[in-house]
């Protein structure tokens, strides 16, 4: 590790940084990071940017798309995110860029995550959802319409903060969206066709659907084992950065963790292959006023919310096995609510 001496306001200052030998690196913090984090009014809204998108956030978002607003963007959209999650999540243990925070100590950190830093899973999963929800807007059982560049300003916004927050470089940014954008417009091209040869009946359905879910659980063991082995290889001083300031309690596990948080996904996906397997047991007809759309979309949330945080209230970082279960149960239970429990719930309750 490398001490360079940082000049401000006529005073020398000595801040860490880890010499890791990749120029382009310290170009992106130097030209680009480094001159946006000194906007500091941009500090509040970067971060709530980013809460938008990680899983709690999407939840709102989803459930009311399916009581209220377009139950084919729900149903085939929410897929995205498990699978683009899972998919971001083995990419960046095969690569292991380190988040730019960890390596530089003149980053300001706004956020704390233990992932590596390429992609970004946000500007991933952002571009994916807006992308989706404006192609899908052609389908024919579409219910609403998503302009095109509100969604793109709101995928922009989210590469911006996650860079404002220290959490990553440009390129990283860069490279989520562009993988999120590109296969989400495959996606929902090739969305129609799946389900005219997707079997109806509900064995067969479950089956069928079930197979990304075993594409991902091999994927996830492959990349964690190499996760585990390239381990050695970590730099000692990663910890040091990446915990300091208000998150010096913290202990960074850029395997354990995620992995707990991959297996949500898992649950995601286990969740939605059941949900909408069986998913005309509990048919849901539009509201047909403004009162029961919201009725709906509040009374709805707040059950959602209250299973999904008491859940999580009840999950300990450790043991590791414990977290994970937890966790995929947690996420298990969240389609199964949407699709059919509140569902269930509002017939009963007339709304």
């Amino acid at each position: 590790m490398a001490s360079v001496p940082l000049r401000g306001g006529g005073a020398g200052v000595e801040v860490d940084i880890i010499d890791d030998g990749n120029s382009f690196s310290r170009l992106e913090r130097d030209a680009v990071m480094i001159p946006l984090q000194k906007l500091r009014v941009f500090d509040v809204p970067a971060v709530i940017l980013g809460y938008c998108v990680d899983g709690k956030g999407l939840l709102p978002l989803f459930s009311v798309l399916y009581w209220c607003i377009d139950q084919h963007k729900c149903i085939v959209g929410i897929w995205l995110v498990p699978l683009s999650e899972i998919a971001n999540g083995c990419v960046k243990w095969l690569i292991r860029r380190p988040r730019p925070a960890w390596v530089d100590g003149r980053i300001r950190l706004l956020a704390f995550s233990h992932e590596f830093s390429f992609p970004s899973s946000h500007s991933q999963l952002a571009g994916a959802v807006a992308q989706f929800f404006v192609s899908a807007s052609y389908h024919p059982e579409a219910t609403s319409v998503t302009p095109a560049w509100p969604a793109y300003a709101f995928v922009a916004a989210v590469m911006l903060s996650r860079v404002h927050v220290g959490l990553h470089y440009p390129s990283d940014v860069v490279a989520g969206a562009a993988v999120g954008i590109i296969s989400a417009a495959v996606y929902a091209n090739m969305v129609p066709a799946i389900f005219e040869i997707a079997p109806s009946e509900p064995g067969a359905l479950l089956a069928a659907l079930a197979v990304p879910l075993v594409v991902a659980i091999l994927a996830l063991i492959l990349c964690y084992r190499h996760a585990v082995a390239t381990a050695p290889l970590d730099h000692h001083e990663w910890r040091r950065l990446a915990c300091r300031g208000k998150y010096s309690a913290r202990r960074l596990d850029p395997r354990g963790v995620p992995l707990g948080e991959y297996t949500g996904m898992l649950g995601v996906l286990t969740g939605l292959i059941i949900g909408v397997s069986f998913k005309q047991q509990h048919p849901l007809v539009f509201a047909t006023d403004m009162h029961s759309s919201v009725a709906r979309g509040v009374l709805g949330n707040v059950g959602l919310m209250a299973l999904f945080e008491t859940i999580a209230f009840l999950t300990p970082e450790r043991p590791l096995a414990l977290y994970a279960s937890l966790r995929f149960l947690k996420y298990v239970m969240v389609p199964l609510y949407i699709i059919h429990l509140a569902p269930w719930l509002f017939a009963r309750m007339g709304i």
